[in-house]
């Protein structure tokens, strides 16, 4: 994400951010690679320029708007081309040769798209910045946090609300599980349910991110004072000493060996996690949301820099179905990513529309983690290279 994260700040976007965040019909604004850029990068490596492909790529980046509206003849092709499996990550200094030509009429200046992200039933018809990125406009139902609407609990769930993410070890002895601050507040005791159906007292929560909802009747201004945007949703639980879990292993997946970076994400990347409602669900990190807007219960909380999880799409095509990974319930399960040997918890579920997930970062909850150790303790799962703790 490192690429994204970078645009994010560029004075660019954070102008899109001032000016669009001005509409009460705007819920987010978005960063993300396009996918046309992805599918040049990822041909050319392959084909070269000289190619019958290639050339075919260029003609239909002039006549169509997305990738979607390429020959579905043509895509099939792509896919005996470029193949299945893990890829490298994107270089965004890549400039496809025939790229400025096939792409200028929709100022395309490199590999990124922003978007701005409406509440249903809005307008359509405001004018965005004019910049040198494609800047469109998309409809989202609201986004919610997670949480469990329904209460009860099933396997792997914490309390009525969320689900039991990750067991850190400390060298000290002590375990702590993570999960979502918004259902939980420091000092709560945490039950959950075993495999067997029994519950049990599983800890308590010794700290939680604190979240600031948006004050009724304003809306979410990221340069206001006091700051009203959060990038983390983390609560830390001490387990019990009478409660013998396994630490570093999710159900249905398996140990997890890493705790990854956000540098260490990339767009398109596989990911999986285990929720109370979906059980085990996979799906694709997405975009970046530079700016979004989370509703809980009569509330509204803005967060910063957190990232999509959508539904998995053909390999180098985004032509995803529109059912969303996440379902209400799964707040605070952790999300893992695969590197060719190991296993990493890559971020924990934030929120969900009907068509797309929201997630966390991992280093963030570890690094709460860290912080509450006894003094010279230290958490038995090595961070990834780049973390800022």
């Amino acid at each position: 994400m490192q690429g994204l994260l970078d645009f994010a700040d560029a004075e660019v976007v954070q102008d899109v951010v001032r000016q669009m965040r001005l509409n009460p019909d705007v819920q987010g604004i978005i960063v993300d690679v396009d996918p046309r850029w992805y599918l040049a990068w990822q041909l050319y490596s392959r084909v070269g320029e000289g190619s019958k492909l290639w050339c075919e790529f260029l003609r239909g980046l002039s006549d169509s708007k997305s990738i979607s509206d390429f020959p579905v003849w043509w895509i099939l092709q792509i896919h005996s081309v470029l193949g299945y499996g893990l890829t490298p990550p994107p270089d965004f200094s890549f400039h496809p040769p025939g790229w400025n030509g096939a792409s200028q009429s929709r100022g395309q200046k490199g590999p990124f798209i922003i978007k701005i992200i409406l509440y249903p039933g809005s307008k359509m018809n405001f004018s965005v910045p004019q910049l040198p990125y494609p800047v469109v406009k998309e409809m989202r139902p609201p986004a919610r946090l997670a949480a469990s609407p329904r209460g009860g609990n099933e396997l792997n769930s914490i309390s009525e609300n969320g689900t039991l993410g990750l067991i850190l070890s400390s060298s000290s002895g002590a375990n702590y599980a993570v999960s979502a601050a918004h259902c939980f507040q420091k000092g709560d005791m945490v039950d959950v349910t075993d495999k067997t159906g029994s519950r049990q007292q599983l800890g308590t929560v010794v700290d939680a991110s604190k979240l600031i909802p948006v004050p009724a009747g304003t809306l979410a201004n990221p340069f206001s004072t006091p700051k009203l945007y959060q990038e983390e949703d983390s609560a830390i639980i001490e387990v019990f000493g009478a409660v013998s879990p396994v630490p570093h292993k999710i159900e249905k997946i398996g140990m997890v060996d890493y705790v990854a970076t956000r540098g260490e994400l990339h767009t398109r990347d596989y990911v999986e996690f285990y929720g109370m409602a979906s059980h085990l669900s996979s799906g694709e990190i997405g975009g970046l949301a530079v700016t979004y807007d989370l509703q809980h219960g009569s509330s509204v909380y803005c967060f910063e820099k957190i990232f999509e999880m959508r539904p998995c799409s053909i390999p180098y095509v985004q032509v995803a179905q529109n059912i969303s990974p996440v379902q209400l319930g799964d707040s605070g399960a952790a999300i893992v990513g695969y590197t060719k040997n190991d296993c990493g918890w890559w971020g924990n579920v934030l929120g969900t529309d009907s068509f797309m997930g929201y997630a966390t970062y991992s280093e963030h909850t570890y690094a709460r983690a860290a912080r509450n150790l006894p003094a010279g303790a230290s958490l038995t799962l090595s961070l990834g290279q780049g973390a800022v703790v």
